[in-house]
């Protein structure tokens, strides 16, 4: 009689239950593999930006009191930035503090401190402007400012450094 063999896919057959948990598991690991990977490029994008900014505060705020606007414009030319966004700037303390708006800071100027007619702002104009969508990091640092135009001597005003670097 003839000898039927039902269901019988071959010698890979034997193997196929056992291939699917093997299949699940290596999909599982390269998913976080990737997953992974990604937190990393972020953390390390962010962590780029803030060592940017910390180092162009710490170029511009140099012995943390600025003399005038000469000085602070020899510093901010010498800063030699490449390869990303920034501007910083000098905000008042002595005004009637109100909050900082970091994309009219960046794109119009404002809240940046002048005297003369001077901008304390580096650099004075900016080839991009910030988007709603940037990534932004605000590092800020206090200085003081030699005010040499007071009647009897000079005096000096608390003044903040605010570094704003975006991609």
């Amino acid at each position: 009689m003839f000898k039927r063999a039902a269901g019988y896919i071959g010698p890979i057959g034997d193997d196929l239950p056992s291939l699917v948990p093997l299949i699940f598991a290596l999909l599982i690991f390269f998913a976080s593999f990737y997953s992974a990977h990604t937190i990393y490029r972020q953390t390390s994008a962010n962590f780029s930006l803030t060592s940017n900014a910390m180092s162009i505060a710490s170029f511009l705020k140099s012995d943390r009191e600025i003399d005038d606007y000469a000085e602070f414009e020899s510093i901010c030319y010498g800063l030699n930035p490449r390869g990303y966004n920034f501007r910083a700037g000098i905000v008042d303390l002595n005004q009637p503090f109100e909050h900082i708006d970091i994309y009219a800071f960046v794109n119009e100027g404002k809240r940046i401190f002048s005297q003369d007619g001077n901008f304390f702002s580096c650099p004075l104009e900016i080839e991009q402007k910030l988007k709603l969508n940037s990534r932004v990091i605000v590092h800020m640092v206090p200085v003081s400012y030699k005010d040499n135009s007071a009647l009897r001597k000079p005096i000096t005003k608390p003044m903040l450094l605010v570094v704003v670097v975006w991609e």
